[in-house]
């Protein structure tokens, strides 16, 4: 009976055994090697590796999922689809269907008592740009003058640093490039993709997806699954760049460490480590799957360069479950920060006067924009979150400020503060953007665990109860931006909340002040061409406080509801509230103040009428107030609020403002006028070519509309130059045969 057991045991045993060595593949002696013969760099895979899920990886750019297999005397490198354990297939390169793509046939060489396995020569797949992966504009490598700089071998990774030249518009140019071949591991279990929560899908950083998809999420796992709070199994660990310097340390390092609460709320204790990387037992820089870094980019201080930005995250996600197996955290941006800052917030902290910035404002501004980056990191994505939900009144209000900040998420590009005033008392460290309510909610959507659930199908209702959450906690919404700016809860660039109007006025109020500090310290602080630039800059800040005022026009609020709930995703504005907005803007937009238009800090610096930055803000709002996609949404609130004028109203109210007694004597005026009638006959000479593209044109119930105020102001037109002087009458000529005979 014993020996019967054994025998019974035996296959179940050795399926086990062949099991386990499958998956213990990555943890064995190395399945691989790399040297150079030599102009040749040679690859060696062990016949075990063949057929198995690899990555291949452009460093910083760009990767996908590959295999190797071999076809008689040869090796064949391919781009497969992936079969992601949401039960979708990713296409390979993202090309329809669902063939692998041939990305390189190599032959297998006759090397005398090589080991088992194949070799190829993979040098001229590296440096010809065939494994560029994805490029920029039409850069070619230059085939000759490109190198492998060095090479790694490990049980997961093989690692090519290459030196590579490429022409990009006739100029040459060098580029560090990292190519990895990564053997995958056994994948996580996959959390559902809801569009209602901002977290990037495992495939892309697109736009909302049909069908399932998961999440970008790094795999963490609690050491005492028992507990409440438990440190992981494994932190997400990121290394600085030995290259960052010193004094910017801490606060980068504390800019990620901001989001250490969140996942608190996950339930993870420690699960975000900071480390310096140790030359001596590393490698000569943290590069490869091995290392997620902070970079520090080696173009700040090189000149030309002072005032680049863009800081950016570069992810490898397995896209089978959405796990993030490595981030680089780029940080770009260092002068470009403080010019944002000065013309928010120079009237609000005298450091941001000082001839050299100090380093503790200039740490707090990296520290912010490191904390924003890192929630790209930890998988969540840029949007609009909780806008149009805090309460106007909070935003000077100390206590708030210190608990929930002056906008919900990090993730917002609401910047610092401006809405506060001078004389409101608020230490300027509260002005900036830090990890809020909204972000530690995301996280712990994201990451918690739920022991109950088996599968990721049993995971939803309780992820469920979680994103319902939304329907009593507005700022925990989010809405993702495309072509249509549809409402005040998709603005960028500006302190949002639940009234845009009143926020503006304080905004302009601080603005103002800004101006007096360009004047009061030109010459021994600030250069001309500082000041210049910084005017350009409050405008810049002024124009995106008058579009966040005109999303009201027409606009309507969003609560994207699952399928499962019932109600109205989309509210529109209440009428008085849009009512306010358009006359807002027709006193400040389009009748903006001489302290504004001519200001002080200007006189003597400037020489010419072309530089007229303000006039063409004030073209760019009057297109985008008579735009389709506005007129359109007003269209819609006239069939739901039975007001059948609602277009031709606005249109009016605009006209008397424009063209008012004498305004065609104005410069200002004369350009907004052109700019009126010509916005005018652009829509009138729209034609449907392809109905699909329907929605992109003005209505012809708009149509007819301008077309009635294109009467009237011909007549008006008519009867200002029988009475016109030398000064106007060229203007109001050239009106005339806009709207006689088109552009």
């Amino acid at each position: 009976m014993t020996k019967r057991r054994a025998n019974l045991r035996m296959p179940f045993l050795i399926v086990i055994f062949v099991l386990v060595s499958a998956c213990s593949l990555r943890g064995q002696a190395k399945p691989w090697d790399i040297r150079k013969d030599g102009d040749r760099l040679l690859l060696h895979l062990e016949e075990g590796i063949l057929d198995s899920p690899m990555y291949h990886i452009r460093h910083g750019m760009d990767g996908i999922h590959v295999n190797w297999k071999r076809r008689d005397d040869r090796l064949i490198l391919q781009a497969i689809p992936v079969r992601s354990l949401t039960g979708v297939v990713i296409p390979a390169q993202g090309k329809n269907g669902i063939a692998p793509q041939v990305l390189g046939v190599f032959p297998i060489l006759d090397i005398p008592g090589q080991q088992k396995g194949p070799t190829i020569d993979i040098s001229g797949f590296l440096l010809s740009g065939q494994s560029y992966l994805r490029q920029f504009g039409n850069e070619d490598v230059v085939w000759g003058k490109s190198y492998i700089d060095r090479f790694s071998a490990t049980t997961d990774e093989i690692l090519v640093r290459t030196q590579l030249v490429v022409r990009d518009g006739g100029k040459e140019m060098t580029k560090t490039v990292d190519f990895s071949f990564y053997l995958l591991p056994e994948p996580m279990r996959a959390r559902w993709y809801d569009k209602r929560m901002g977290f990037h899908y495992e495939e892309h950083a697109g736009n909302y997806i049909p069908g399932k998809g998961s999440i970008m999420r790094w795999r963490l796992k609690k050491k005492y699954p028992d507990q409440r709070m438990s440190d992981p199994v494994d932190p997400i660990v990121f290394y600085l760049d030995p290259k960052m310097p010193d004094v910017w340390k801490p606060y980068v390092t504390a800019g990620v460490l901001e989001w250490l609460p969140a996942f608190e709320a996950a339930g993870f204790t420690n699960a975000i480590q900071i480390r310096e990387f140790d030359r001596e037992k590393g490698s000569r820089d943290p590069i490869g799957m091995k290392y997620s870094t902070i970079k520090w980019n080696n173009n700040i201080g090189v000149r030309g360069k002072e005032l680049q930005s863009g800081s950016t995250v570069n992810l490898v996600v397995d896209q089978r479950s959405g796990e993030i197996l490595k981030c680089d955290i780029v940080i770009n941006d260092f002068m470009s920060l403080f010019e944002q800052y000065y013309v928010r917030c120079a009237a609000l902290d005298m450091r941001a006067r000082e001839k050299h910035i100090p380093d503790g404002l200039m740490g707090e501004l990296l520290q912010s924009v490191t904390a924003h980056e890192a929630g790209h990191a930890f998988g969540i994505r840029d949007a609009n979150f909780g806008e149009y939900a805090y309460p106007f009144e909070k935003m000077r209000d100390l206590d708030w400020l210190k608990h929930m900040g002056h906008t919900p998420s990090v993730m917002t590009y609401a910047r610092q503060n401006y809405l506060v005033q001078p004389t409101d008392g608020i230490p300027p460290k509260w002005l900036h953007q830090k990890v809020g309510p909204t972000d530690r909610y995301y996280i712990e959507w994201g990451y918690r665990e739920f022991p109950e659930a088996k599968t990721p199908e049993e995971e939803l209702p309780f992820l469920e109860s979680m994103i319902r959450q939304q329907d009593t906690v507005p700022w925990y919404r989010y809405t993702l931006v495309g072509a249509e700016i549809f409402g005040p809860g998709q603005t960028n660039e500006v302190v949002d909340n639940n009234d845009p109007i009143a926020s503006t006025r304080l905004g302009l109020q601080n603005i103002r002040r800004v101006l007096d500090i360009l004047y009061e310290d030109r010459g021994a602080i600030l250069d001309t061409e500082t000041v210049l630039r910084r005017y350009e800059n409050v405008l810049d800040l002024w124009y995106g406080q008058m579009r966040h005022v005109m999303t009201l026009v027409g606009g309507y609020m969003e609560l994207n509801h699952g399928g499962s709930i019932e109600g109205k995703v989309y509210r529109s504005v209440p009428m008085e509230q849009q009512e306010d907005a358009l006359q807002f803007l027709l006193d400040h937009a389009f009748s903006p103040p001489h302290w504004l238009v001519d200001p002080k800090c200007l006189e003597g610096i400037v020489y010419s009428t072309n530089q007229d930055v303000i006039g063409e803000y004030q073209k760019k709002l009057l297109e985008e107030l008579l735009d389709s996609y506005r007129m359109k949404r007003l269209e819609k609130l006239e069939d739901i609020t039975g007001n059948t004028s609602l277009v031709e109203s606005m249109l009016d109210r605009v006209q008397q403002v424009l063209f008012s007694e004498g305004s065609e004597r104005d410069r200002s005026g004369q350009q907004l006028q052109k700019a009126y009638v010509q916005t005018i006959m652009q829509a009138l000479g729209q034609k449907q070519v392809d109905g699909r593209y329907m929605w992109y044109y003005h209505s012809e119930l708009t149509k007819d509309v301008f077309e009635a105020q294109r009467y009237e102001l011909l007549q008006l037109f008519r009867r200002k130059l029988r009475k016109s002087d030398v000064r106007s009458m060229g203007h109001l000529l050239r009106c005339v045969q806009i709207l006689e005979e088109g552009i």
